[in-house]
């Protein structure tokens, strides 16, 4: 009798674990009936499936090929898998419904060419990668979860967070290769933090603010006429293409953090004290001063002139810097708006004194074409004078009193 409750033990013991071990699905939807499921007789019901069946579960990955003619999946309820993965062969898919997918740590590969989108809600539920290894990954749907997620892509591939609604993710975000569209307002949800590696590419398709750390060597690019606006610690050593129209708002000391920027079509607003060891290429853009708060100093590397380019300071009582370390130009010129011949208002200085080819290339709105470097490396319209403000014309006219009150004194002893 104990030999035969043993067995029975062991035998219920080893379903047990049969039934939890990992397990592969692969979707066979038909066009009608009840061969819209997984096989096993899984099954996440698209509008026209009332099957009932298992589904594949936490521990299970769901897999997806060419067999189907039903390739619009609805989740009819919650679901949860550890992975789902796009085979070479897959078709391409599309996967709604209000209830939401939680992937595990197995991630979303797709190996197919096709794209796949998903407008269901998407839950990160653990440490995960998304791979748009060989076609795009399309996601419409709020995507939540507090789990690091690092998305990756092959050449040319790209993962593109979409919709109405603002994503509520609060992970650690990182992009190691491909492309990340940020193509809504929340794209970025409340992410702790932003890696983009060398090879990897955030590009702002919607008005993007984001206020925690950027690190990273890649590249952050702008589609169409949309803002980035950044206001966080930042160590980001890559580079920022403003172009399309785009606007760059530099709203913190280290919003560059040590990036190059190239202002191709595009704007960039300094909106604080910003200092960075990265040049900045003008190639058709335009660097605006935003200090209607406050004075503004900034710093940056070298400047770099490649064609028509604008350099916005403002004329509203307040004193702001901008200072490159040098200065070059290959092409174009460089105009200079709301420049004011007194030392209150904002001023350019270059510290590298530029060369004649540069020089002769920069025009002060209203005063004309070229430029000159004044004592103290400010660069100023040929020809002009800096003329003192009124304080220094009485701290000049005191140091004359002074010294003619002394000339008087040893003429009169002398007498």
């Amino acid at each position: 009798m104990k030999i035969k409750l043993s067995s029975l033990v062991i035998l219920s013991l080893l379903s047990v674990a049969q039934s939890s071990e990992a397990a592969t699905y692969t979707w066979q939807g038909a066009s009608t009936g009840n061969g819209q499921r997984f096989v096993r007789d899984g099954n996440w019901r698209n509008s026209a499936d009332s099957a009932a069946g298992v589904t594949p579960t936490s521990t299970d990955t769901a897999q997806f090929n060419d067999s189907p003619t039903q390739t619009t999946l609805v989740m009819n309820s919650a679901r949860t898998v550890l992975g789902l993965n796009f085979l070479s062969t897959a078709l391409a898919y599309s996967i709604g419904g209000s209830s939401i997918l939680t992937i595990g740590t197995g991630g979303i590969i797709n190996s197919s060419a096709n794209s796949q989108a998903f407008s269901a809600p998407v839950a990160v539920g653990g440490i995960e990668t998304w791979n748009a290894a060989s076609g795009n990954l399309n996601f419409s749907g709020i995507i939540s979860g507090s789990s690091a997620l690092t998305l990756a892509g092959g050449a040319g591939k790209q993962i593109t967070f979409s919709g109405a609604s603002a994503n509520t993710f609060s992970g650690a975000l990182a992009i190691n290769s491909g492309q990340l569209n940020a193509n809504k307002a929340g794209a970025l949800g409340s992410a702790s933090s932003l890696s983009i590696a060398s090879g990897g590419t955030f590009s702002a398709g919607a008005a993007i603010s984001y206020a925690n750390a950027i690190s990273g060597a890649g590249s952050v690019t702008f589609s169409g006429a949309n803002s980035l606006t950044l206001s966080g610690n930042n160590t980001f050593s890559g580079s920022f293409g403003v172009a399309n129209g785009g606007t760059l708002n530099a709203n913190s000391a280290s919003a560059l953090g040590s990036g190059s920027v190239t202002l191709t079509s595009g704007t960039m607003n300094i909106g604080a004290n910003v200092s960075t060891p990265g040049g900045v290429s003008f190639a058709g853009g335009t660097l605006a001063v935003n200090d209607t708060a406050a004075a503004r100093t900034a710093s940056f590397g070298a400047l770099a002139l490649g064609a028509g380019s604008t350099i916005d300071l403002t004329d509203n009582g307040t004193s702001s810097s901008l200072t490159f370390s040098s200065a070059t130009r290959s092409a174009g010129g460089l105009t200079i708006n709301n420049w004011v011949n007194t030392s209150s208002r904002d001023k350019i200085f270059i510290s590298s004194t530029p060369n004649a080819a540069f020089l002769l290339n920069v025009t002060f709105n209203g005063f004309g074409s070229g430029g000159q470097i004044n004592a103290g490396g400010e660069l100023g319209p040929a020809g002009t004078t800096p003329v003192p403000e009124p304080n220094e014309y009485a701290m000049m006219f005191g140091l004359g009193l002074f010294g003619f009150a002394i000339y008087r004194r040893r003429t009169q002893k002398r007498s």
